[in-house]
């Protein structure tokens, strides 16, 4: 039989997580624990099943536990409380990408932390995306074993890192993830100023930024590179970033670092051109 899983926090990753799990017969959900009861009740809802709380309950000695809490309430009450049990669960795990399961140390038996490579603004949409989904682990050898076996299981892909490499793997999801949204933004915003209706500019980026992202799947990213700058036409540079700079004057030095990152990438990919000093100089150079 799968293993009762309880949620502590059912926020929008706990409640896909738990849902996904239990869709794949990988558990059964017990407990479901906001400080909200309507949160809660929105979680059972969602999953189709669990046991309405607002406080934990009694956990069996093959129980598992899921965290779901922001980092900065992993040490909340309800944590603690659960550290000074007599009987605990078998693992609990939570889902912060940068701090390590010894935050959680005394919840259960065995601990870890799990992150999950996977955007959960929209829950019903992360749902139906979470088979593929990259799961990233580190913390006790039992626990891990336990936990990679489930996600496989559920048609997800697994790897564990050291409790120390994940900052440096949560920040790369960050910039791979979030800042991506922010520089789909401003690409939007500047199609803006060139007149184009907000639905089809939101198409044309997305159309443009899957075959980059395509591209990148099967190389290096200096070989994805095209464009003005990886070509080494200074003079078109300099017309494109005196037009973004006029357009987003709020951006200017985020669009001159994205700049002499993208020169550092063409170099990489092209060695050293003619053309490079120039196009450093439209970077650097100070506005009037």
């Amino acid at each position: 039989m799968p293993p009762r899983l309880h949620v502590l926090g059912a926020g929008r990753a706990a409640r896909v997580l738990a849902r996904w799990l239990a869709d794949a017969g990988q558990c059964r959900i017990g407990q479901l624990v906001c400080r909200r009861r309507a949160s809660a009740e929105s979680a059972a809802a969602f999953i189709g099943q669990g046991q309405v709380a607002v406080r934990p309950g009694p956990m069996a000695a093959d129980d598992w536990l899921l965290i779901g809490l922001p980092d900065d309430l992993l040490d909340q009450h309800e944590v603690q409380e659960l550290r000074s049990r007599s009987e605990q669960p078998m693992l609990a795990f939570h889902l912060s990408g940068a701090r390590s399961a010894e935050l959680i140390r005394g919840v259960a038996r065995e601990v870890a932390s799990l992150h999950p490579a996977r955007a959960f603004a929209d829950p019903e949409r992360a749902l139906a995306q979470m088979p593929g989904t990259w799961f990233t682990a580190e913390g006790d050898d039992a626990a891990l074993e336990c936990l990679g076996a489930c996600i496989r299981a559920a048609g997800g892909c697994w790897q564990t890192v050291e409790a120390e490499a994940k900052p440096a793997y949560h920040a790369a999801t960050v910039v791979a993830s979030n800042y991506l949204v922010t520089l789909t933004g401003l690409a939007r915003r500047l199609a803006a100023e060139a007149g184009l209706a907000p639905e089809s500019a939101a198409a044309l980026i997305e159309v443009l930024q899957r075959g980059t992202l395509a591209n990148l799947s099967e190389r290096p990213a200096a070989s994805a590179l095209t464009g003005p700058i990886e070509r080494g036409d200074a003079g078109q540079v300099e017309r494109l970033q005196a037009v973004m700079e006029q357009a987003c004057p709020d951006r200017v030095g985020l669009l001159r670092e994205l700049g002499l990152a993208t020169l550092e990438l063409a170099i990489e990919r092209r060695g050293p051109g003619s053309k490079d000093a120039k196009m450093l100089e439209t970077f650097t150079s100070r506005s009037d």
